[in-house]
């Protein structure tokens, strides 16, 4: 679940990225967020990426994208406006042929432990989207 969206960032960005990532971390405890649902961009008839909705505790989860949202703006950092919605990408370009997803619409699919945040590096290796950790920061 991507927080937030930095683009292209230099190398020595990273420790500033890091700090803020261990302070949004400080005195969280670990919470719980459930999935639940299939969606797709544009459309499920026709997607080009297929998500997830996120429930449970969202108070927790929003608490922690806006430490980390103001802490990145305080150090000058320049981030989407957007509002936060959060999901989970399931799929980018996934090949449907004749199948039916509606029946995922609503359904429950799990939950999970939310006691770390992660900061990844994306790049495309080979055609392929591919995801590197960085640094990873534990809620105490």
């Amino acid at each position: 679940m991507t927080l937030e969206f930095l683009g292209e960032i230099q190398p020595q960005s990273i420790a500033e990225i890091s700090s803020v990532l261990v302070e949004a971390a400080k005195n969280k405890q670990p919470f719980i967020l459930g999935l639940e649902g299939l969606g797709g961009f544009p459309s499920l008839k026709k997607p080009h990426t297929l998500w997830t909705a996120v429930n449970g505790n969202l108070p927790e989860l929003f608490q922690l994208r806006d430490d980390i949202h103001q802490g990145l703006l305080n150090k000058g950092f320049q981030l989407e406006n957007r509002p936060f919605k959060p999901h989970l990408t399931l799929a980018s370009r996934p090949v449907l042929k004749n199948i039916d997803l509606s029946a995922m619409q609503k359904r429950k699919l799990g939950s999970f432990r939310v006691g770390e945040v992660i900061l990844y590096d994306s790049s495309v290796i080979m055609g392929k989207r591919t995801y590197t950790r960085i640094k990873t920061v534990s809620f105490d």
